[in-house]
């Protein structure tokens, strides 16, 4: 892809370009294997089931591999998490139906099928930071007025500037906490700012999701963070209208909502801050796990 980007800076590139270039780098006919996804109009939908068994003083971890409908090829990564480490594997798919065979040290192994997110599949949730793009005259920022009402607007409006700098010429327009109505929470996509303290949208959307925040802390993938300079961004269904989307920035302290808010970064579902920096991000669990 590096290759095709350079080749096509700044010029048009048609479909059989792409194709008939790609062909050429590789050195093998990878047509069919492109057109599945231009062509074929639903997405992956593999079933997963997994067993464990035992024989000859060995364990074996036994993966098969179902697909319902017309099938892709793809490659895909499977992780196998024991108590000690975890194991990347990758999977060559093919077929409708296909086995695999993987020895594990035990019977308690945790199996994930498409672990590091390789392929599309069916998801609730799959919003992540990019999709800001989808409605951008609908977003609005949310800032909290519970204290330091002018910082967080100054902030909000920073913000506000870095993201058009950023994207678009287009400013999204700053709201304060207290006067989102009922209409806007559901119809709009949200960006909102600060700890539940702060900010009580804030404080709405955390109770309504099972968020884990309190003063000068968070809690994510069970661990606590209560640093003052560490914060975390979620992006997530509105649960008050799942076309819509929030974008979260939960801070421990108005200076890591700064230091989170003075560049613009490429985040995917959710990320870990400390001070201006990404120290952990990922994308959300899928539900593929092995049955």
């Amino acid at each position: 892809m590096l290759t095709v980007h350079e080749k096509y800076r700044e010029k048009e590139m048609s479909t059989e370009n792409f194709i008939s270039y790609v062909n050429q780098i590789s050195g093998k006919d990878l047509t069919s294997f492109i057109n599945q996804w231009l062509k074929q109009d639903d997405l992956p939908n593999p079933e997963i089931e997994s067993v464990i068994t035992y024989a000859d003083g060995k364990y074996k971890l036994q993966l098969e591999i179902e697909q319902p409908n017309k099938p892709y090829n793809f490659l895909c990564t499977v992780k196998l998490k024991s108590d000690n480490e975890i194991i990347y594997k990758l999977l060559d798919i093919k077929d409708s139906k296909q086995s695999f065979s993987f020895d594990v040290v035990s019977d308690s192994i945790g199996m994930k099928f498409n672990s590091l997110n390789d392929i599309p599949v069916n998801q609730k949730n799959y919003y992540t930071w990019s999709n800001i793009f989808d409605d951008w005259k609908t977003v609005k920022i949310v800032y909290g007025t519970k204290r330091q009402i002018e910082a967080n607007h100054t902030l909000a409006l920073r913000f506000s500037t870095a993201l058009a700098d950023r994207f678009t010429e287009d400013l999204i327009p700053v709201i304060k906490d207290s006067e989102l109505g009922g209409d806007q929470l559901s119809n709009n996509d949200l960006i909102v700012l600060g700890n539940v303290d702060d900010n009580s949208i804030m404080k709405l959307l955390c109770d309504q999701l099972n968020i884990k925040v309190r003063k000068n802390m968070f809690e994510w993938n069970d661990k606590i963070y209560n640093r003052s300079d560490e914060g975390l961004f979620l992006a997530l269904p509105n649960p008050y209208n799942n076309e819509k989307i929030i974008y979260l920035f939960i801070t421990n302290s108005a200076l890591e909502l700064h230091q989170m808010t003075k560049v613009v970064n490429r985040i995917p579902q959710w990320a870990i801050f400390r001070v201006d920096k990404i120290i952990e991000q990922g994308y959300y669990e899928s539900e593929m796990i092995g049955k």
